[in-house]
């Protein structure tokens, strides 16, 4: 598995754990992280992976805006997908994004089958679908 990848499952893990201890993922991991990001691929393919990664940066929060003014989303639920788009750039990110969404989806609907009689709102701690995004690209589901 390539290097960058598993720095990555590891930032977004971390994310992961601690969305689900606290349902907030700190701002200090997403910096480091899109810091870590930018960096190495700016180290393996220069300005080119500059370029790739920033891209990689802002498609999330283009797409996810809209979502995060309608409450769907949370401001952390897009700056992790914005560290991930460091990493993986556009193409990488997108993929991540889809498989988020579907087990966000299905996540949410388990949820909302267990708990169907109590009332307010069921948020699910996304940092964890987001998780096996990374996960599912990381094992080749390309």
């Amino acid at each position: 598995m390539d290097n960058k990848i598993t720095v990555l499952l590891i930032f977004s893990m971390i994310a992961a754990i601690m969305d689900i201890i606290s349902l907030r993922v700190s701002n200090y991991l997403i910096i480091a992280g899109m810091i870590t990001g930018l960096s190495i691929s700016v180290y393996r393919d220069g300005a080119k992976g500059a370029l790739s990664s920033l891209i990689g940066a802002l498609i999330p929060f283009l797409l996810l805006f809209v979502f995060f003014i309608f409450r769907y989303f949370g401001a952390g639920d897009i700056k992790l997908f914005s560290m991930i788009g460091t990493f993986l750039g556009p193409q990488g990110v997108m993929l991540v994004l889809i498989y988020a969404v579907l087990t966000g989806g299905i996540m949410g609907a388990v949820k909302y089958i267990l708990t169907y009689k109590e009332k307010g709102l069921r948020k699910i701690p996304f940092a964890i679908p987001a998780f096996i995004g990374v996960a599912l690209l990381a094992g080749g589901m390309m």
